[in-house]
């Protein structure tokens, strides 16, 4: 028989030992806390948001860049006539 996901068959169960860090028993049985839970949340949340923001920034990139046409300026003779 396999052992448990995340754990062991040999795991301790019951109350802690005196000299057994309480982290141990996590890592033992494969439990997650809600902090560590709330983390990897978060971390795939951003992982998600920086994946959008890199496809807008290559969708901007392949735009072709057109610089803005200037007006043609009048000269400065333009209208100034002795008829006008």
């Amino acid at each position: 028989m396999a052992p448990p996901e995340g754990g062991s068959e040999t795991a301790p169960r019951g109350p802690l030992k005196r000299d057994e860090p309480p982290a141990a028993r996590i890592v033992l049985e494969g439990k997650v806390t809600e902090r560590e839970a709330e983390l990897e949340r978060k971390l795939k949340e951003r992982e998600r948001r920086q994946a959008e923001l890199e496809a807008e920034l290559a969708a901007e990139r392949a735009k072709p860049h057109m610089p803005p046409v200037p007006e043609k300026k009048k000269g400065w003779l333009d209208g100034a006539t002795f008829f006008d």
